[in-house]
């Protein structure tokens, strides 16, 4: 992994994903880029003759201005490219900064295209309220050109493990490398489900998946799954977990997505 992305839209913990982001980069010795995504579904409705705002602290409404709505946005991504360059010059992480107006899903989605790695946080979603976040996120997974990787805030819960669900797909491989990069991030275990329907396919996944952690020093427990749906069940009864996915077959998949996805942040 060389280039890592990390969107930073109207996330209530950039921080933390920035975080995130910046770690991986640093241990996989990767150029960092941020993308930041002027919302052009809100600018075209603020310039509606019956568009208005309620300012929440005087229950008042009135007019969208434009004018000041650019600003706040302006403001909004200057922030978060502070808080991107702070970050990426204390690990010394070679990093960039891209503002885009256009629809999130869309500019986030072509950006992938060169690049290795997305990271984006669990609650991420455009500024027009009621997009769900599990809808946003699963529509950039699905159509992405690359890994993803969802970071969630903890509040304050510590994660006890790492689980990785992978095939034997390059994709998985990515996926891999960065969820041994977390392990080593959080000094955790690393649980790694491989989802292969032989034996004969577990075992040779189970040997590629060894030969890149054998100079990890956390400990690495294999468990075979003979589908991506028993994989996800595991989980129910599990413990707080990081969870990096790579299998093909979730993409394209809203369902196995969604039944995923409540895992993402852990209880």
């Amino acid at each position: 992994i060389r280039h890592i992305l990390i969107a930073l839209n109207s996330c209530s913990d950039a921080h933390s994903t920035i975080d995130v982001a910046v770690e991986l980069a640093h241990r996989l010795e990767a150029e960092l880029a941020g993308l930041f995504v002027e919302d052009i579904n809100l600018l075209h409705l603020a310039e509606l003759p019956f568009a208005h705002e309620i300012l929440s602290t005087h229950l008042q409404k009135r007019m969208f201005d434009v004018a000041q709505l650019q600003r706040s946005m302006a403001r909004e991504a200057e922030r978060v490219r502070q808080a991107l360059m702070q970050g990426a010059e204390q690990r010394r992480v070679n990093w960039s900064f891209l503002r885009a107006q256009g629809q999130l899903v869309a500019e986030t989605v072509t950006a992938t295209k060169s690049m290795d790695l997305l990271v984006v946080g669990r609650d991420c979603q455009g500024a027009i309220v009621g997009s769900p976040p599990d809808e946003t996120v699963g529509k950039i997974v699905q159509q992405s050109s690359c890994s993803v990787l969802i970071a969630a805030h903890r509040n304050g819960k510590g994660h006890r493990a790492v689980d990785i669900i992978i095939d034997n797909s390059e994709a998985a491989m990515y996926a891999l490398q960065s969820g041994l990069a977390l392990a080593q991030m959080e000094h955790l275990p690393i649980r790694l489900l491989l989802v292969a329907d032989s034996a004969e396919r577990q075992e040779a996944l189970k040997k590629r998946c060894r030969a890149q952690a054998a100079a990890l020093q956390s400990a690495v427990t294999f468990d075979s799954m003979p589908n991506i749906s028993a994989a996800i069940e595991s989980l129910a009864s599990g413990t707080p977990v990081l969870l990096v996915v790579g299998y093909e077959s979730l993409v394209g998949n809203y369902v196995l997505f969604k039944q995923m996805f409540q895992f993402v942040s852990g209880p």
